[in-house]
């Protein structure tokens, strides 16, 4: 079951995670399982209202358990010349562009900068915000 993005319509900052966790699926929303204890505490720390946010995950479902498997597959397809089978990423891509379109700040969690559209390098983010095209990016 996807977990889908809260965009209030006059956020421009959005906080971007890999995928949803066990919790997040369960209850069908963002950010509310034990990690998103330390993500409270953080916006509670800089006076950030966490409802003025637009939240949402790179790959909207949790991951599958298969993720070895499929890139095992997608390795010998690419051998043999054939078409691979598309990533969670990709099969997400156009969702999550859509759901970034005209925010401009972007705060990502865990890896989820490196599966960014735009990504830039985790060596470029490290250790501060940077902009890409326009858009801060937090790490």
């Amino acid at each position: 079951m996807p977990v889908l993005a809260k965009l209030p319509p006059k956020a421009d900052t959005v906080v971007i995670g890999e995928f949803p966790g066990k919790h997040e699926t369960e209850l069908e929303m963002p950010f509310v399982g034990p990690q998103a204890m330390e993500l409270q505490d953080a916006l509670d720390r800089n006076n950030i209202n966490r409802d003025e946010l637009a939240m949402t995950y790179v790959i909207a479902c949790r991951y599958p358990n298969d993720n070895p498997k499929l890139r095992k597959r997608n390795r010998h397809l690419r051998r043999q010349g054939k078409p691979e089978s598309p990533t969670p990423e990709v099969c997400c891509s156009d969702r999550l562009r859509a759901e970034l379109e005209g925010k401009k700040n972007w705060i990502t969690l865990g890896s989820a900068v490196k599966l960014l559209p735009r990504a830039p390098s985790l060596f470029d983010v490290r250790g501060g915000p940077m902009e890409v095209e326009g858009v801060r990016v937090l790490p």
